[in-house]
């Protein structure tokens, strides 16, 4: 959540596609009229994937001992859940259990490497009070649990996921940061190059779980997209909605800023799915999600 000025890169273009024409599945298997299909090969670890399952009455399924959450859209038989890798996930196969139709079918999963990188970052002295390790924690668990809500409304139907501002990213998603060689942090999403002023709007239409000020991320909006997906936007230096508000995908949620724990006026931008941190990048430019 800091302003880091390393590995920059061109946003790339946002990817989605219609309820109607998904793309095709990297894994399908079949039993007795049930069909499981895995839109990727593998699952990189801070990484969502989607799952769809053809059944007449609503599956069950379980992966990394968490039970998903499945979802249908109008017009569209099919059952979808998101299944997410976390990000300290040991990397090998894991099984994912369908029950379906008086079915089970399981279906390996092989989670790979994030690839992550370490940075080291050095601070000022008068910003030591906000590394103290019982603050962060705090506020992510306040933050996770909020996000384990399962809504049940599919906000983003006909809109999809964007990114909150057109610029460049900069410090990237899952990167181990150690300050002054001492205090290590996980960075929970990615930072965007823009000066203090310049508006942040809403990846999707959803609503707002929190707007408010945390230490780390100061002043911060959380979205509620439903179905246990969440967007989060840090540091602004003002906020233009309340909890409870209904947003829609394009609207200005606040302006960027340099609150909270962050050297320079900077962009934060996270996700969460099913209470897990996943790269908010590749969910919006990688993930094939019916919309």
């Amino acid at each position: 959540m800091w302003g880091l000025t390393s590995l920059l890169l061109v946003l790339p273009l946002t990817i989605s596609y219609s309820q109607h024409s998904p793309p095709t599945p990297a894994v399908e298997v079949t039993q007795a009229g049930v069909t499981v299909r895995l839109f990727s090969e593998t699952l990189r670890q801070g990484r969502a994937g989607l799952l769809s399952v053809s059944a007449a009455a609503e599956p069950r399924a379980v992966f990394l001992d968490e039970t998903l959450t499945f979802f249908q859209l109008q017009g569209d038989p099919t059952w979808y859940a998101l299944i997410v890798a976390p990000l300290n996930q040991s990397p090998r196969a894991y099984p994912l259990l369908v029950e379906a139709d008086a079915q089970t079918l399981s279906v390996p999963v092989q989670i790979t490497s994030g690839g992550f990188i370490q940075q080291n970052v050095i601070i000022v002295s008068d910003m030591g009070g906000l590394f103290d390790r019982d603050v962060e924690d705090a506020e992510l668990a306040r933050i996770t649990t909020t996000a384990r809500t399962i809504t049940p409304t599919v906000y983003w139907l006909g809109r999809g996921f964007g990114h909150p501002i057109e610029t460049t990213l900069t410090s990237p998603f899952g990167a181990l940061r150690t300050f002054n060689g001492l205090y290590e942090t996980i960075h929970t999403g990615w930072d965007y190059n823009a000066p203090i002023g310049r508006p942040l709007v809403a990846s999707a239409p959803g609503r707002v779980a929190f707007a408010g000020h945390e230490a780390i991320r100061g002043n911060y909006v959380l979205i509620d997209h439903g179905y246990g997906v969440f967007s989060g936007y840090a540091h602004m230096s003002v906020v233009y909605v309340t909890q409870g508000q209904l947003v829609d995908r394009g609207q200005i949620v606040g302006l960027v800023g340099s609150t909270g724990r962050s050297s320079s006026a900077h962009a934060h931008f996270e996700m969460l799915v099913n209470g897990q941190w996943v790269d908010s990048t590749d969910f919006i430019n990688s993930l094939p999600l019916p919309r």
